[in-house]
C-alpha cells in the first residue's frame, strides 16, 4: 500500500531558536505502524524530534526523538486544559 501524507510548512519555535518545521495530519486514519513511518520521516528530515498525538481512548501524546543523543526515546503527554 502506498501511502500519501499531506503536510503543511510551519514556523515553530525549539530550544529557544526559531525554526521552519512541518506538521503532517491523518484524519480519521488508523494504521499499523503509522508511528515508525512518522519517525523516519523525522529521521530523513533531520527533526531532532516529533510530537505525535491520536485521537484514541485514552489519547495518545508523545514527543518522540528521531535523532540525537536521546534518540529512539519519547516522552508521555499529560493531555491539554484551557
Amino acid at each position: 500500500m502506498i501511502l500519501i501524507y499531506i503536510y503543511s510548512s510551519i514556523f515553530g519555535a525549539y530550544d529557544g531558536a526559531i525554526e521552519k518545521s512541518f506538521i503532517i495530519i491523518l484524519h480519521n486514519i488508523s494504521l499499523m505502524g503509522e508511528v515508525e513511518e512518522i519517525v523516519e520521516l523525522g529521521e530523513k528530515y533531520n527533526q531532532d524530534s516529533i510530537i505525535y498525538v491520536k485521537q484514541s481512548r485514552p489519547i495518545i501524546q508523545q514527543l518522540i526523538y528521531t535523532n540525537g543523543r536521546y534518540q529512539d526515546r519519547y516522552v508521555e503527554g499529560k493531555g491539554y486544559e484551557k
